[in-house]
């Protein structure tokens, strides 16, 4: 009888995304036996011990990223290279630590540079093949580009959640692979595989995400503009615990620090629009809803700013500034979000031949 293997899963504490997308791998990988073991910091860390009870949990070096309120986020996230740059060699000799302790047969890293063994099977999950500097930095392409292929060398193969070529999602991130690295498209991933037809319950629904304080910048906004009008039916997913002093709430707005996923789910499914940011693991959740969707790009990251203004131009988004912002305009704007991808399939099949 075939040994079931054991996996350590290392999941980026970067916004929830990378943990949410990171459900149906921990699923498959449990539905098959596998003793799974989750690594991860901070919020990420915490979402995943409450969704995975049951599972084995460590915790791995946070890199702790501080955003700027005005500037531009490439320009803070570089400042802070040196400091990234550390904390992933320290992740690189705790995992080699944990590899000592347990026997991982499989490691999968889900935008953690540092979590490959050099005598292990080590897979990493991204979309990032290439970033998208700001004008500003434009110069800085090349140069982010050899620092990523240097950092994905180490892997046995790269998995992109992607589909190859012109059904792409993510554009020119993970197209064309120019780095010396062997890869995989392991198709859209999403922690929701269907969508169920309701009745519309709610004329608006904010799903806020992302660093402060750009989240709670958000969140002021679209409260202010949600009083002034009484009569629309919205929830608000507020996407942290962080206590709010200053709400503003009238009959018709729920207020949901944090939802589940099936939660979460049904929200989407009974909501007329949805609002929010455009991190790339939201549009792999959002991208087979068949909504009306409304993208507030983060300010300063490009990438967002990148991925709206490129799904726009293909008539599913409606792009707004935040200071910008208009609620009246952009739900008479908003377009029909219909890219009709499937999600997962693809994905399973890659995990399968690594069991």
């Amino acid at each position: 009888m075939k040994r079931k293997k054991t996996i350590f899963i290392a999941i980026l504490n970067w916004g929830l995304g990378h943990a949410t997308r990171s459900v149906p791998v921990i699923n498959y990988l449990t539905h098959q036996g596998c003793e799974v073991h989750i690594g991860s910091s901070g919020h990420s860390l915490l979402w995943l011990k409450s969704r995975f009870p049951n599972h084995t949990f460590h915790e791995l070096p946070d890199y702790h990223i501080q955003y700027s309120k005005n500037r531009s986020q490439a320009w803070a996230i570089w400042s802070q290279f040196g400091r990234i740059k550390k904390t992933i060699a320290r992740e690189h000799e705790l995992l080699k630590a944990l590899c000592n302790t347990h026997s991982f047969d499989v490691i999968l890293s889900d935008n953690c540079y540092g979590c490959y063994h050099p005598d292990i099977d080590s897979y990493i999950i991204t979309h990032q093949l290439h970033l998208i500097p700001p004008k500003a930095l434009l110069f800085l392409g090349g140069l982010t580009d050899v620092v990523i292929g240097n950092y994905l060398k180490p892997f046995k193969e790269v998995w992109i959640p992607d589909a190859e070529g012109p059904e792409s999602l993510s554009g020119k991130l993970s197209h064309p692979v120019k780095h010396d690295i062997r890869y995989r498209y392991c198709g859209i991933i999403s922690r929701f595989t269907t969508y169920t037809e309701r009745p519309i319950n709610h004329d608006v629904l904010a799903i806020l995400s992302g660093p402060e304080p750009h989240r709670t910048l958000l969140e002021t906004t679209l409260t202010n503009q949600l009083c002034s009008q009484p009569k629309i039916r919205s929830v608000i997913v507020r996407g942290t615990t962080q206590q709010q002093d200053t709400f503003r709430k009238h009959p018709n707005m729920k207020i949901i620090d944090l939802a589940g996923e099936s939660e979460l789910k049904e929200l989407i499914e009974s909501s007329e629009i949805i609002i929010s940011r455009s991190g790339y693991s939201t549009l792999m959740d959002l991208q087979h809803s068949d909504k009306k969707v409304v993208f507030i790009p983060t300010p300063g990251q490009s990438e967002q700013q990148y991925l709206s203004h490129l799904l726009s131009k293909q008539g599913h988004y409606c792009v707004d500034k935040l200071a910008d912002f208009n609620l009246t305009s952009a739900m008479q704007q908003a377009k029909t979000f219909s890219a009709g991808f499937t999600v997962n399939e693809s994905l399973y099949n890659v995990l399968a031949d690594i069991l």
